[in-house]
């Protein structure tokens, strides 16, 4: 999963991904299997490592969706990846490996504890060490106070009239 598979569609947010998801209810495995691809800043560890071991293909898992949705959720919260960015593919995955992600504050954004906490067990290494479920990250998620203002919410700038207008030029 990465931030190119999601599409808004009458206001709703759907997942695409062309042919390589199915709908959980008729799903008879928990995993499915894909060849090496994907896009690098999304992969979960078990996925890395295996590309670094030379093994093809590789089966996707829960665990790993919940890896590469939390980096996409870091990164509209910061606009930064939750790694030390690294121009080459290897070295990124390197950084996947063998980094911890980094704080929002290492990032040059706001500290938001409750949230980082949260991201950081979706984030873990080991699979074992993330949520068990999509089910549980999303409930877990949705006990994450927001702050109640937008002057307090570092993640919601202002759009000055002049700038709306601007972009609505694009």
């Amino acid at each position: 999963m990465h931030a190119g598979n999601f599409l808004i569609r009458d206001g709703r947010v759907c997942l695409i991904d062309f042919g390589l998801t199915r709908p959980v209810r008729i799903a008879k495995k928990e995993e499915s299997k894909y060849e090496e691809g994907g896009v690098v800043l999304y992969m979960p560890p078990e996925y890395v490592r295996r590309v670094f071991n030379g093994r093809k293909g590789f089966w996707g898992s829960v665990a790993g969706e919940i890896y590469s949705c939390a980096v996409i959720l870091y990164f509209l919260f910061t606009k930064r990846m939750p790694y030390t960015w690294k121009y080459y593919r290897e070295e990124y995955m390197k950084c996947i490996l063998n980094q911890p992600p980094l704080s929002f504050e290492e990032n040059g954004r706001t500290p938001w504890s409750e949230l980082e906490v949260v991201l950081q067990r979706a984030l873990a290494k080991r699979k074992k060490d993330r949520f068990a479920s999509m089910g549980h990250f999303l409930k877990t998620l949705k006990k994450v106070h927001l702050p109640d203002a937008a002057d307090e919410n570092p993640f919601l700038e202002e759009v000055t009239d002049t700038q709306a207008e601007r972009e609505g030029d694009r």
